[in-house]
């Protein structure tokens, strides 16, 4: 059964309290009735989607228990939550245990002191939901309620519990950096917002993120799982700003890159990335938005993910037919049929220049005619080209491919898989590979069909390595020809079953064929013999090793970290005016909050001056000891945190398996530094001049030789600035960039 979703991000015009249609990045479809459309994305949802708002027969009693300790909700305690310990975050090498303990009491702790301090609240448009802030994130939990049931109860997927375990899982597993303190809110089933085809979305002007979690309703799944199964796409969505926030920000009136071009770390440049989510499949001239991206990232994230491939991955017929589930009554055809897969007809440089060019080459223009493009051996998961051109667009790519390198699943693929056997009895099942569950018929209550729907980081994954990752029985390692097999049918056979080398980690085992014209020798008159002669190769050795460290160093580098000034954050106030369409207060642009990373906690705050030396804007800044954004060594196989009231072996290995700071052989990279944000919004203007305060008498006052501008330093490869990909052509959004000028750090209007 295929699946299918939808997503659109469009760059739309905003005025001053003007009432319009939001921007958005995300792997999801706008509201229904403005963009229906819109092409299909594959992080994806049944083609008959569940049925969301009014289950007909809803559960009544509460989910089992899970085995992180969560109890009833009358009977909560916080104790039961499990704590990020202090592996599971960087902290200064140099802290005491005591400090430690410290600074992860901070990071664990809760806004709350009782679970019904979580009060059930109503909006404008009646709808009932729960609320709850993150103390250390700032980021608010929404949980909106789904259904009313026959005693008037409100229906939620996670309720109280699930909201402080949804942001206290945020702050284990997913990566984040200062740009953090600039999301608003992640709301969960907010079906005004979301469509009931979509998994997720991130709305770029309104800075919030929406998750469809339906698809794990009345299903008797507990909370664990609930979680487990919404994190991937929480993970994807989250990725999308930051984003956001680091290289989409890239300035127009910066020197132009190619994609191609090698750039330093210490030139700024911008490279155009035409984003085409409405996918005009019958041209060869992509019309959909331009975006500036920076060059140092976009070239890097491109050679690093093998996306300068051209060549069409290769995988030996023997190899192909252990795929195949009619070879034991039948001759294969997996072999024969594999010729519409994607990697037989599309290198990865193609791929990239049909979803990420302004003007496709006539040669890839011609996979419109191609239809769809498998990547499953069952045939039940494929591309096309429309698709294409929104999938492997950068703008995606980047969560999906940070996605793949870093998502850490609650489930091992080790695991036995027990779909199977739930199949049976009617019984959903979750996995790493996805979920399987039942559902009626639409024609008939009395039949039901089963579903299937992969996590995102399975599909991804299997875009790389060709497997049954929708069988009700798939379990273990994909066959990506380094493990030699030692039982059943391929005992001391390596399958090698890689289709792309679109991976950081250690993928040598690919093959690429080509054919080439060669003389191979000459015939009875002395005339030359030329034949095709089909040749298996690999790549080179510096494509093919590990680049987990490159990459993790690629995305420290790009978010500033050890800079002084990181970013600058807008202050952003919004409001709904309809569905669909929302209000933004420009004027608010004109305040900005300054973050980065300091060596040690020596300045108080942050001063701003205009030019003729009057503050004009100053505030105090939050430090933070630890630092959260992290990447992989190696791929994670997945883990179950905590059985018989411990931490896992496997759940250990993926905390092991973590890189920080540390690790880089880019000497900046290597030290810790103490995350800021300032606490409050400033004044800025044209040419304002920016200090760092040291309040070194401790009376609260700016005085004399308080005021340090010569330790600021900025990132080298991009702009310290408030545009954003929705913004950069708003004429009415006033934007600043940060700028080093003779020494002193400037405000300046972009």
């Amino acid at each position: 059964m295929k699946k299918i979703r939808k997503h659109i991000k469009k760059i739309i015009g905003i005025s001053f309290l003007s009432s319009l249609i939001f921007p958005i990045s995300s792997s999801c479809n706008l509201i229904d009735n403005i963009i229906s459309f819109i092409p299909t994305d594959d992080e994806k949802q049944p083609k008959d989607p569940e049925p969301i708002v009014e289950p007909h027969n809803p559960m009544i009693t509460p989910p089992p228990s899970n085995d992180l300790g969560f109890s009833h909700e009358s009977n909560f305690f916080f104790g039961n939550i499990l704590k990020i310990n202090e592996n599971e975050v960087y902290l200064p090498k140099s802290y005491t245990q005591e400090e430690k303990n410290s600074a992860l009491d901070y990071y664990n702790r809760t806004s709350i002191k009782n679970i019904n301090d979580i009060k059930e609240e109503k909006d404008s448009n009646n709808r009932f939901y729960l609320q709850y802030s993150d103390p250390y994130t700032k980021i608010i939990f929404r949980d909106y309620s789904y259904h009313t049931d026959g005693d008037g109860n409100n229906r939620y997927l996670l309720g109280r519990n699930g909201l402080v375990y949804l942001a206290q899982e945020f702050k284990r597993k997913v990566p984040f950096g200062t740009e953090v303190f600039d999301l608003e809110a992640i709301n969960v089933n907010d079906f005004n917002v979301i469509s009931d085809k979509a998994n997720g979305l991130y709305i770029s002007n309104t800075k919030n993120i929406y998750i469809n979690g339906s698809i794990y309703a009345e299903k008797g799944f507990n909370l664990y799982e609930i979680i487990g199964g919404l994190m991937p796409t929480v993970f994807h969505e989250y990725m999308h700003h930051w984003s956001a926030s680091y290289p989409e920000t890239a300035l127009r009136t910066s020197p132009e890159k190619s994609i191609d071009e090698t750039i330093t770390i210490n030139d700024k440049n911008h490279t155009p990335i035409y984003y085409n989510p409405y996918g005009e499949s019958h041209e060869n001239h992509t019309h959909g938005s331009k975006q500036y991206w920076d060059s140092y990232f976009a070239n890097n994230f491109y050679t690093l993910l093998n996306y300068d491939v051209d060549k069409k991955g290769y995988i030996t017929r023997n190899d192909l037919e252990v795929f195949d589930f009619a070879r034991a009554w039948s001759p294969s055809s997996l072999p024969v049929e594999s010729e519409k897969f994607l990697y037989r007809r599309l290198s990865p440089k193609s791929i990239w220049d049909i979803a990420n060019s302004g003007t496709v080459s006539p040669e890839n223009a011609r996979a419109v005619n191609y239809g769809e493009l498998y990547y499953s051996p069952s045939g039940s998961f494929s591309t096309d080209y429309k698709k294409i051109k929104y999938n492997y667009s950068l703008t995606e790519l980047l969560p999906r491919e940070y996605t793949k390198y870093a998502f850490e699943s609650y489930f091992s693929m080790n695991d036995e898989n027990k779909a199977a056997e739930n199949a049976q009895k009617k019984l959903p099942s979750i996995s790493w590979f996805g979920i399987h569950y039942f559902k009626k018929s639409n024609s008939s209550d009395s039949i039901e069909a089963a579903y299937f729907s992969p996590s995102a980081n399975a599909e991804d994954w299997s875009k790389v390595y060709l497997n049954n990752f929708d069988s009700s029985r798939r379990q273990f390692m994909f066959k990506d020809g380094h493990t030699v097999e030692t039982e059943g049918n391929y005992a001391g056979r390596a399958i090698n079953a890689t289709m792309t080398p679109n991976s950081v980690f250690d993928i040598s085992p690919y093959r690429y064929d080509e054919v080439q014209r060669r003389r191979l020798g000459t015939n009875v008159l002395g005339n030359p013999i030329i034949r095709n002669v089909r040749t298996i190769n690999e790549l080179d050795k510096s494509k093919t090793k590990s680049r987990s460290q490159e990459f993790y160093d690629l995305f420290l580098n790009t978010m500033g970290y050890g800079k002084t000034i990181s970013q600058i954050y807008y202050e952003s106030d919004w409001k709904w005016v309809s569905r669909g369409s929302v209000n933004v207060d420009n004027t608010k642009a004109n305040k900005v909050k300054f973050a980065g990373y300091l060596k040690d906690k020596k300045y108080e705050g942050i001063v701003v001056k205009d030019r003729e030396n009057n503050i004009i804007g100053q505030s105090y800044i939050n430090y933070y000891d630890a630092f959260s954004f992290f990447g992989h060594k190696e791929f994670d196989q997945g883990a179950k945190m905590v059985q018989n009231n411990e931490i896992t072996q496997d759940r250990q290995k993926q905390i092991n398996n973590r890189l920080y700071p540390g690790t880089s052989k880019e000497n900046n990279l290597n030290e810790h530094f103490y995350s800021y944000i300032s606490n409050s919004f400033i004044n800025v203007e044209d040419d304002a001049t920016i200090y760092m305060w040291d309040d070194k008498n401790q009376n609260s006052i700016v005085d004399e030789g308080e005021l340090e501008d010569s330790e600021i330093n900025l990132p080298t490869s991009r702009d310290i600035t408030t545009t954003r990909g929705w913004n950069v052509k708003e004429p009415v959004f006033k934007k600043y960039k940060v700028i080093n000028e003779n020494g002193q750090k400037k405000i300046k209007i972009v």
